[in-house]
């Protein structure tokens, strides 16, 4: 079934994953499936670093978007950040008080593997990953990986008249993958996590899509 592209905060989906070089494929990954699900995604790094109001901001955002997808399947080595973590905590609290009361927040947990979240999330082990809200990769190479994630997200996000095929979500990323590196060298960009060239690459996706019969433009 196909879509116009999504305008309201209705359909936004919180992003919140590790920044850098070597998540980019991943972030490639969720912001494909997440259109191709008709939602439109809100990852954190959209959200500005500086002021004491970042945190209001966080818990803003998360409460706006019905939807998160949380990528801890990095565990750094050293000091680690909690920034993660932290916002996984606020769309939980969301949704166990059912906020807001119309359509609670829903939110899935992407984990390294099931023995790290025995460890890591033992709070959150009672949650089957392939049928609740959290889903687990498996350790293999990062494109498959990406995958793994997109099927993952297919099967938590669709709906009888929402389903896209796996096969054509992959070309779509394929094709993204590629666009990109033109991307930006024509924005002097060195990584996809600042919002300039975010913003113009969701606008590519959303095109491939269209292409792939996926969803349809609407103007």
């Amino acid at each position: 079934m196909a879509s116009s592209k999504p305008q309201d905060t209705d359909s936004w989906v919180f992003i919140n994953m590790p920044y850098g070089e070597k998540h980019e494929s991943m972030l490639i990954a969720l912001t494909v499936v997440t259109i191709a699900m008709k939602r439109q995604p809100f990852p954190a790094f959209l959200i500005a670093d500086r002021g004491s109001g970042r945190i209001s901001k966080i818990v803003e955002a998360i409460k706006q978007c019905p939807y998160s997808i949380h990528d801890l399947s990095i565990i750094p080595e050293g000091l680690p950040r909690y920034n993660m973590p932290f916002e996984l905590g606020i769309a939980c609290a969301f949704n166990q008080i059912g906020y807001p009361q119309e359509h609670p927040h829903a939110f899935c947990v992407y984990v390294g593997s099931n023995k790290d979240a025995e460890k890591t999330l033992t709070d959150l082990k009672f949650m089957d990953p392939q049928e609740d809200s959290g889903f687990l990769n498996d350790g293999s190479s990062r494109d498959k990986q990406c995958e793994a994630a997109i099927c993952a997200i297919i099967d938590e996000l669709c709906t009888d008249d929402n389903n896209p095929n796996a096969e054509k979500v992959f070309h779509v990323f394929d094709h993204a993958v590629d666009t990109l590196r033109g991307l930006k060298a024509a924005r002097h960009a060195r990584t996809l996590f600042k919002p300039s060239i975010y913003n113009d690459f969701i606008d590519v996706v959303f095109e491939f899509c269209v292409q792939e019969g996926i969803l349809v433009d609407a103007k």
